[in-house]
């Protein structure tokens, strides 16, 4: 409409909401995924075990393979070792 500075600022809102929309995306056009607060929780949780079990395979690795077996992880984490494989627990002094 002949209206310069009309144009220059709809080309600055454009640029704006594209940038935005482009975040708003992941590569391949497919939706970002926003994680619940439970999902991120539970992501935590569980990359925290897995590192916590590497450092246990480190300094005693029978325990660390028991471990890798009887934990489970998931929407709720459990010890569930298997019953067919009596477990004693040792407290040193």
């Amino acid at each position: 409409m002949g209206d310069g500075e009309r144009a220059a600022n709809a080309g600055v809102e454009r640029d704006f909401l594209v940038r935005e929309l482009v975040r708003a995306v992941s590569l391949g056009g497919r939706s970002r995924r926003a994680g619940s607060v439970s999902e991120r929780a539970r992501a935590s949780v569980t990359r925290a075990m897995r590192h916590a079990l590497g450092n246990i395979h480190e300094h005693h690795p029978q325990l660390g393979q028991h471990l890798d077996v009887a934990i489970r992880t998931g929407t709720c984490c459990a010890y569930l070792p298997d019953p067919s494989v009596p477990v004693t627990w040792v407290t040193l002094p």
